[in-house]
């Protein structure tokens, strides 16, 4: 089967230390592929002044079903998942980091859910924001 009906897109944006000093551009990218008549993909490789993050939002007919992001910075690094159920609901959210730039292999979290707002858009709406700026299409 494989990916079908990609969109890949990428821009640049400048990033700095702080607002008086020089701004250096960073590549920005986003995808969106079509696996099969069920199943989406949508990726985002952002980076910047020390950091970096990649999200992968897995969709179901339309639906998000899982987030997974991974990333960090200087000396930190990071793993986020958000496991939702068929109304784009968070239902399990678990991360775990690590310092030193040591690998991620400490034990996840479970981390509370914000009941009065659980929908996972809500969880990495600026990542959203950012893929939907790059792609120039809704997610």
């Amino acid at each position: 089967m494989g990916k079908r009906n990609c969109i890949e897109r990428e821009r640049i944006k400048n990033d700095s230390f702080s607002p008086e000093s020089e701004a250096i551009p960073f590549t920005q990218k986003a995808s969106k592929c079509k696996i099969n008549e069920e199943f989406e993909v949508i990726q985002g490789d952002f980076s910047g002044y020390e950091a970096g993050s990649k999200i992968r939002i897995y969709k179901r007919n339309g639906k998000i079903f899982f987030v997974f992001i991974e990333g960090g910075g200087e000396g930190w690094s990071f793993e986020k998942r958000y496991y939702c159920d068929e109304e784009e609901n968070v239902i399990k959210h678990i991360e775990r980091e690590a310092e030193n730039g040591d690998a991620i292999t400490g034990p996840q979290i479970e981390i509370e859910i914000n009941k009065s707002n659980p929908n996972v858009r809500k969880y990495v709406e600026e990542d959203i924001r950012e893929i939907e700026s790059i792609l120039k299409i809704p997610i």
